[in-house]
């Protein structure tokens, strides 16, 4: 049985073996798991929540004190605390998405907003995007300050966030510093559509030639990030889904506004509005 009040061994371990100690979790009654994690700090819970599979973390979450569990969800970051959201009750869901900061709201309501079974639902909503003519320096000054992921790429974007090239930050390093982004971004971007079943993903060609694909929704407007490891984790998590299930495109980015991802990724997200709560999808939706 964890201890309640996890001592600076146990929070060791899990710093150090996220995974095991996630093992540890997941073969104990729900109420002692929920009891440590709702004692622990919010860092070192979502060290170990991110390596639970989602059902069992969403029992656990089921169980904790709700600030706690506030604070854990915004520790997680959007893919992961999306995951966990998914299996959460309606009421839980929108009162969770309501005490998040805006910026990480309107993200995870991105995230959410997608069937799981699609490019949309593991990529990573807010990838640094920038102009054409933005300089190499610049360029990698902000990719350090980037707080999102990934973290070895750049988006090269006209306005409206079109997609116009990508450039890795390898090649950024060995360019010189004076020299614009349009001078050494591969073009076209490989991409592949939010909607894009993650079956059909996983054996993109582009994986070996770009450290992530760019997901588009629409033409050419970009959206987020995806990579490989994401589309493995999220196919091992549901193995049984099938492709193509649940891709309407009705569905999806319906209900968030461009207009607020756009200032989101503009670094505008503190003076966005609080997030209104979010309807969870109907349980029997396309068979689930």
């Amino acid at each position: 049985m964890p201890d309640p009040d996890p001592s600076p061994l146990s929070v060791a371990f899990v710093e150090s073996h996220p995974e095991r100690a996630a093992q540890v979790l997941d073969a104990l009654p729900v109420p002692e798991s929920a009891a440590f994690l709702s004692a622990s700090s919010a860092r070192v819970g979502a060290a170990v929540v991110r390596h639970m599979t989602p059902q069992y973390a969403a029992r656990c979450a089921g169980e904790m004190d709700e600030r706690a569990l506030s604070g854990l969800i915004a520790a997680l970051g959007p893919q992961a605390a999306a995951a966990l959201l998914r299996h959460l009750p309606a009421d839980l869901q929108a009162r969770l998405l309501e005490r998040l900061p805006a910026g990480a709201a309107v993200a995870v309501r991105l995230l959410v907003g997608y069937a799981r079974d699609t490019a949309g639902s593991c990529m990573d909503p807010l990838p640094l995007a920038l102009p054409a003519e933005t300089t190499i320096e610049s360029a990698l000054a902000q990719l350090r300050r980037h707080e999102g992921g990934p973290d070895d790429v750049v988006f090269v974007v006209a306005p409206g966030r079109r997609l116009r090239g990508v450039a890795a930050a390898a090649g950024l390093l060995r360019a010189a510093p004076a020299a614009s982004l349009s001078s050494v971004m591969r073009q076209p971007a490989p991409c592949v559509s939010s909607l894009t079943p993650l079956a059909a993903v996983r054996n993109h060609p582009a994986w070996l030639e770009v450290p992530a694909l760019a997901v588009i929704e629409g033409q050419d407007r970009l959206v987020g990030a995806l990579r490989r490891q994401s589309v493995e984790a999220a196919l091992a998590q549901y193995p049984g889904t099938a492709p193509g299930q649940g891709t309407d495109p009705v569905e999806g980015l319906g209900g968030v506004c461009w207009e607020t991802l756009e200032s989101l990724a503009q670094l505008a997200v503190s003076l966005a509005p609080p997030i209104p709560a979010v309807a969870r999808r109907k349980e029997n939706e396309h068979g689930r």
